[in-house]
């Protein structure tokens, strides 16, 4: 008999798209399934359909809880599973009707512990086509974290995209209060995984949705990307894995960059883009100047961006100020 997989999918105002959500993970190919709809505190009509699902088949289960957010449903709904295998996804997007079976043969056939597959977006009712079956490759840990750093890094980084044995996530939980919490913890999945299958095919339909943090402009949920960094790098260091840090640093400056330019081209007003500038100016500061670098060429690459933008956060009297506290 097929082993249990638990599908997780918190819900949150998704009253729209729930339906052909629910409905992909029920005309699965792979039957042994139980689904867990999270209500994250929904206020739509969202509650009632999940309470509806489980009447109507018993393969579903629906728990409510207050609304917490997207990290807080996915650890309740981690909680709850029982299966040996758990899968997540996102109340708008959508599973090709093969993504279960696809995986779950990537892993047993590769004896690996997480498989992944590639994503791909779609708007409206354009639903993509059946993906043509392709190659699985086998990574080992070493590899995984490679692919952090390549193309193959934002397959590698989503959540949903993914079949899990349940072992990753005996102690893994994703942080409360953040976005980019896929980013905060894939580090830690991948660790705890001796081998990653990758399946080169598009099984998940990722809907792309207005307003979404992905597509919309500049806000300060953004910075929580950083923080999703810091927590990488502070991760490698800790295992000893220093060259892994070194290159999430390279990374972290990378992305540092794009914030400030995202910045100074999409916030209008003057006193809330120097607000927003100097809040990130003074985190990178405090938190990655002072504690991260070790290297002169990292060292020479901050000062770099901080000359270039100093007149839009800080007057030169108050960087010397920083200097002189060697903040900076």
């Amino acid at each position: 008999m097929q082993p249990l997989i638990s599908v997780i999918i918190p819900v949150y105002n998704a009253e729209p798209y729930l339906a052909a959500c629910v409905e992909s993970v029920l005309t699965q190919t792979y039957n042994n399934t139980e689904i867990i709809l999270v209500d994250d505190g929904s206020p739509d009509n969202c509650p009632i359909m999940c309470d509806s699902y489980a009447e109507q088949d018993d393969r579903v289960r629906a728990i409510h809880k207050e609304n917490g957010g997207l990290s807080t449903a996915r650890n309740a709904g981690i909680d709850a599973a029982t299966g040996e295998y758990l899968a997540f996804l996102d109340s708008d997007d959508l599973w090709s009707p093969y993504f279960l079976d696809r995986l779950y043969c990537a892993i047993t056939e590769t004896s690996a512990d997480i498989a992944v597959c590639q994503f791909i977006r779609f708007s409206g009712d354009d639903i993509p086509a059946k993906p043509e079956k392709q190659d699985t490759l086998v990574f080992t840990q070493a590899e995984a974290f490679d692919c952090l750093f390549n193309y193959r890094n934002e397959n590698m980084v989503i959540a949903p995209n993914k079949l899990y044995r349940r072992k990753i996530f005996k102690t893994i939980r994703y942080p409360v209060g953040k976005f980019h919490e896929d980013e905060a913890v894939i580090h830690e999945v991948i660790g705890a995984a001796d081998r990653v299958a990758w399946v080169d095919e598009a099984h998940y339909y990722y809907r792309q949705t207005p307003g979404s943090i992905t597509t919309a402009k500049f806000n300060l949920k953004r910075l929580d990307e950083m923080y999703a960094k810091e927590q990488r790098i502070a991760y490698f260091e800790s295992c000893g894995m220093h060259e892994l840090a070194d290159r999430t640093k390279r990374v972290y400056l990378n992305n540092l960059m794009r914030l400030y330019r995202t910045i100074l081209h999409q916030v209008e007003d003057q006193e809330t883009r120097k607000q927003n500038c100097q809040m990130i100016y003074t985190r990178f500061c405090e938190v990655y100047c002072k504690k991260l670098v070790q290297n002169s060429s990292l060292t020479s690459k901050i000062r770099y961006i901080l000359f270039k933008n100093i007149p839009v956060i800080y007057s030169r009297v108050e960087y010397k100020r920083l200097q002189k506290k060697e903040l900076i």
